[in-house]
């Protein structure tokens, strides 16, 4: 039996004393991955990952990590060619790099900074891949009903969690009227695409309708970057391996012996525990939860996942899990639905053509509890 296993924690809990009690937590493991095939005695650690190579085939496991996007970006892929292999994983993860430097809110030098330094005062010409992942990322705020919004950077900077010059959270509540001064200027319909030339769609102008308006593509970018990376892997020949981008998970092919791959669902609740486990092929996963990245205030609990809508972070919701056919729907979709809530929530999953998904959440009395897709309860009663 051969198994992949990955828990990777990033961040770290703490507590601190300023003028008020706050402690911090951030983490980056999202699901924990376990991946069968076959029986090879010993194994191999690397990065927080326990994995058997199998040794009746001549298809090797190959696998690299870099940090990039501001998180950990592991590749596993199985290849005959050791060159092979090492040329498509630099491909891919030069692709990433790339995509950081169009989609990155923190490189003041990317083209989406740009855009945030532009875009406020007048229509400004816009890199045409980058427009039209803004574009997809509207068609989601439509979906969502506003769940899902990537002008929802000045929120997330009101309250903190974009952090300091070392990366930690600073944490703030905000007052009644700093929210209000900054409500407006959150809106996906505050985004104003036109297009120059009707014969040429890529020429196109992006503006913002409020001076305040800022993008922050952190909750798609990573999604649409493994897709992207997916590609690159195909295309260099690569047909079995697994992407893990912060949790953002793409699987294609079979790891040797096996018809999928097995995913495990972790315990928001408990990062020590497995819930259960699903297999994917072909299928992206990704993962929201309220234990990544968050801070507390006087024995309060304040998670990064902000309502655009409203301006507060949302309550109650533990996490989402989103599967489907890509990377990018999984990622924004996760998010979109962790906002909307367990009954909303899962009646947009069951609406969507390739979409599963379960939502985990704590009710009225403080009991955890589960509500998740058709689908996703035939995906786990496979397993």
């Amino acid at each position: 039996m051969y198994r992949l296993f990955v828990n990777g924690s990033l961040g770290s809990n703490y507590k601190m004393k300023i003028t008020k009690k706050v402690s911090y937590g951030f983490s980056l493991s999202f699901v924990v991955l376990l991946l069968s095939a076959c029986l090879l005695d010993g194994n191999l650690r690397w990065n927080n990952v326990i994995a058997s190579e199998p040794n009746d085939t001549a298809l090797k496991l190959h696998r690299r990590s870099v940090y990039t996007m501001g998180s950990l970006l592991n590749i596993s892929i199985y290849s005959e060619s050791d060159d092979r292999a090492e040329r498509a994983m630099e491909k891919a993860f030069n692709e990433v790099d790339r995509l950081d430097w169009l989609m990155s809110n923190y490189k003041n030098d990317s083209e989406l900074s740009r855009i945030n330094r532009e875009a406020t005062d007048r229509p400004v010409a816009c890199n045409g891949e980058l427009i039209s992942i803004i574009e997809e990322s509207i068609r989601f705020s439509n979906i969502t009903r506003g769940g899902f919004d990537i002008t929802v950077s000045p929120l997330v900077k009101l309250w903190g969690f974009y952090g300091n010059a070392d990366g930690d959270i600073t944490g703030n509540v905000p007052s009644e009227d700093e929210l209000k001064k900054i409500i407006p200027s959150v809106s996906y319909k505050n985004i104003k695409i036109d297009v120059l030339d009707s014969d040429n769609w890529s020429d196109r102008t992006i503006f913002f309708k409020n001076r305040k308006t800022q993008i922050d593509l952190g909750a798609i970018g990573k999604g649409y970057a493994v897709d992207k990376a997916a590609e690159v892997l195909k295309k260099a020949g690569i047909t079995s391996g697994l992407i893990n981008f912060a949790g953002n998970i793409y699987a294609f092919g079979s790891p040797p012996g096996r018809k999928d791959w097995v995913i495990g669902l972790k315990d928001p609740t408990n990062s020590d525990n497995i819930k259960g486990a699903f297999r994917i092929k072909e299928r992206a996963v990704a993962t929201s939860g309220d234990y990544e990245r968050f801070f507390i205030i006087d024995n309060k609990k304040y998670a990064h996942i902000i309502d655009p809508r409203t301006g507060m972070p949302v309550r109650s919701m533990l996490s989402v899990t989103i599967v489907s056919e890509d990377a990018t729907t999984a990622d924004a979709l996760s998010t979109g639905v962790f906002v909307l809530g367990p009954i909303d929530g899962i009646e947009l999953i069951e609406s969507l053509d390739g979409v599963e998904g379960i939502l985990i959440f704590e009710d009225r009395n403080g009991n955890v509890v589960e509500n998740m897709s058709t689908g996703f309860k035939a995906l786990l009663e496979k397993s």
